[in-house]
């Protein structure tokens, strides 16, 4: 089954820096990341504590891989604001990619708390724990 919609995610590491990802399943991936598995190479030496914000993007894959790009190319002060005010992404979005994009911000603790409370063996089979929760900002 395709995916109606992909995660963009910031994590907040300790030494201060943010990394950018996307995923189909953020509670998986964060879960990953603390975990330090060997598909996420720089969230094993700089260890993420937090994910600082995240959305849902319901557009193709290429589209997500777009806005994560927008992203990661941003500056600190920039990316400070999105996690401040993560409704500013879909306007970013929106004037760097020439249209109206369908992104959704999300609440990053309610992914962390469906993360830790999973056992890592869980993980590897269960879906979205998300995905019946309809477009729209929460």
């Amino acid at each position: 089954m395709k995916t109606a919609y992909f995660w963009i995610y910031m994590l907040e590491c300790e030494n201060g820096s943010y990394y950018t990802g996307y995923t189909t399943n953020l509670v998986r991936r964060f879960r990953q990341h603390l975990e330090g598995s060997a598909n996420v190479r720089y969230t094993r030496s700089h260890r993420p504590f937090r994910i600082a914000q995240c959305w849902r993007i319901y557009e193709p894959v290429g589209c997500a891989l777009k806005v994560e790009r927008l992203i990661k190319t941003g500056g600190r002060k920039a990316k400070d604001k999105l996690v401040h005010e993560p409704s500013r992404l879909k306007t970013m979005a929106a004037a760097k990619l020439g249209s109206d994009i369908r992104v959704f911000t999300f609440e990053p603790a309610d992914v962390e708390r469906a993360s830790r409370d999973l056992a890592l063996d869980e993980l590897r089979d269960t879906p979205d724990p998300f995905a019946s929760i309809p477009p729209g900002d929460r």
